[in-house]
């Protein structure tokens, strides 16, 4: 039988915080996740440091989490740091899991991303760094765009497809943004609090067909952590009883098959 895994903390940043640097998004969370844990910086045996697209954005490779936190106060704990592009959030957070079942002790995981840098381009160039280096140019030669984002246009490819070969409708689709949007008007800390219908979402501006603006994620400047443990939290905290990571559908030629 497993060891069983609660999240003894948790905290998250406004999602439009254009006004703070990635250490002051770090910093701010981790106090704010410790706090509700009830626990000290020098508590943590581990951090599990998800992040994309700091490396090109800020041109801190390899260590991104250590200089980061460097002045968050965690100097007993080991950093990993977690670069999967879209999955990073949820792969740091399996990571995490995995270690508290292990008996590591307290593990805190940190997600934190800056996108908003005053230059678009090197922010989708950013994000494209989450497809393979070899097909780039095949994008850019195939699915240029008014939007200027090759990966809207291949996730409007995905879409397509998913409509072709299994029956997806674009008012799923929909109901997916009506879905999330109610949930964020309950968030205080969301970038987007007023929710939106079906047909507001199928009659917003295309972006590339069949998505329209409304169906495309936003540049975001946030943060978010939580704090877990192998123990059982007093106050009832929510345990993880399973922790489940696959890429794309489950195959892995699955970028590459539908560029």
């Amino acid at each position: 039988m497993t060891s069983p895994v609660s999240i003894a903390g948790a905290a998250m940043t406004a999602m439009d915080r254009r006004d703070l640097g990635l250490p002051d998004l770090a910093e701010e969370v981790v106090a704010a996740a410790l706090a509700d844990a009830g626990l000290d910086p020098s508590d943590v045996q581990l951090v599990v440091f998800g992040n994309a697209i700091a490396g090109r954005l800020s041109d801190q490779g390899c260590i991104r989490g250590q200089v980061i936190l460097h002045e968050a106060g965690l100097r007993n704990a080991a950093v990993v740091n977690v670069d999967n592009s879209c999955a990073g959030g949820s792969s740091a957070l399996h990571l995490g899991t995995l270690a508290s079942r292990a008996g590591t002790g307290v593990v805190l995981v940190v997600g934190v991303e800056k996108m908003w840098t005053g230059d678009r381009r090197a922010t989708l160039a950013g994000i494209e760094d989450g497809v393979p280096a070899e097909d780039r140019l095949y994008l850019h030669q195939h699915h240029e765009n008014p939007s200027g984002s090759v990966l809207m246009a291949l996730n409007a490819t995905w879409a397509r497809t998913l409509m072709e070969e299994r029956g997806a409708t674009l008012e799923q689709f929909a109901s997916v943004v009506v879905k999330s949007r109610r949930h964020a008007a309950a968030n205080p800390s969301a970038q987007f609090r007023t929710e939106v219908t079906q047909d507001e979402v199928l009659g917003a501006p295309a972006v590339v067909e069949p998505l329209t603006r409304l169906m495309c994620s936003s540049f975001t400047d946030g943060a978010a952590a939580v704090v877990l443990t192998g123990e059982r939290p007093p106050n009832g905290r929510p345990r993880i009883r399973s922790s489940v990571v696959r890429s794309g559908n489950g195959e892995i030629d699955y970028h590459a098959r539908l560029a």
